[in-house]
């Protein structure tokens, strides 16, 4: 989601405590978990940069075969100057300490996943209707509907045994 923190700041869906418990998890060192966040969440599913780019340092260092933990994490956040911009060490250590449980992680990166989603819904929302209040071509009107639907109905979230389509929840 493009605009840093200003989809937060403008009251979107948003779970910072959610978001913060995967974070936790992911530099808690936990393998299986890690594995499990990484394929059902998203950069864009977090609402704030700063956990946009602990996350995405996260993904970098397990996609190089590197462990995931508070110290390989501070130390990849460091070496590309990014560690002050995520409120340092200090909110590193307490993500660290969120207590983690596999019943738990699954919850949050429901909600995180259901936040971003609505996120993106009311902001091509906003688009069309600006679009429409402004007296934009109603082909160029269509079209934006059309991209907006298609996008917003490729986004999937886990439910029980399989995969639910937005439209079904």
């Amino acid at each position: 989601m493009a605009g840093g923190d200003a989809a937060f700041e403008k009251g979107l869906p948003a779970n910072l405590e959610a978001e913060r418990g995967i974070l936790g998890t992911c530099q808690g060192g936990d393998t299986e978990d890690l594995e499990y966040v990484m394929s059902h969440i998203r950069e864009t599913d977090f609402s704030i940069e700063k956990h946009r780019r602990i996350f995405l340092t996260c993904r970098g260092l397990h996609e190089a075969g590197k462990p995931v933990d508070r110290v390989m994490l501070i130390t990849a956040l460091r070496d590309k100057n990014h560690l002050e911009s995520v409120d340092g060490m200090a909110y590193l250590l307490d993500l660290d300490a969120i207590p983690k449980n596999r019943g738990m992680l699954e919850n949050y990166c429901r909600v995180l996943r259901v936040n971003a989603i609505r996120r993106m819904a009311i902001l091509e929302a906003e688009k069309l209707q600006g679009l429409a209040f402004s007296g934009g071509d109603t082909d160029e009107i269509i079209s934006t509907l059309q991209r907006a639907s298609e996008s917003l109905s490729g986004q999937k979230l886990e439910s029980g045994s399989g995969m639910l389509r937005v439209d079904e929840i």
